[in-house]
């Protein structure tokens, strides 16, 4: 076998959780628009994204708040399991490698 696939996995996974926390914390003070990939989660149509908010707009211009508690976990979630697929697929390609030579 070319691999092993629990070696690592949970530092991995551990590891890639805490960027996406930090990308859904700090890079959402720092440019808001990064939480916008949760919107659909919580939105209907259009969202707004701002430092410490979001919020749903309507058709009528208004708008609603989106719960910022849910909107931060699925954020992270979001953030943290892309990089975790991304590294995973990177662990594999360069195990693979290592297997062949």
């Amino acid at each position: 076998m070319p691999f092993d696939l629990s070696a690592g996995y949970k530092q991995l996974f551990s590891s890639t959780m805490f960027v996406g926390l930090m990308i859904a914390s700090v890079g959402r003070a720092l440019y808001p628009g990064l939480t916008l990939v949760a919107a659909p989660f919580f939105c209907d149509g259009e969202a707004e994204a701002y430092s410490s908010w979001f919020r749903c707009l309507t058709e009528g211009g208004g708008g609603e708040m989106a719960p910022f508690g849910p909107m931060f976990i699925v954020t992270t979630l979001i953030y943290g399991g892309g990089l975790f697929v991304i590294a995973v697929v990177l662990k594999l390609i360069t195990s693979a490698r290592k297997a062949k030579d």
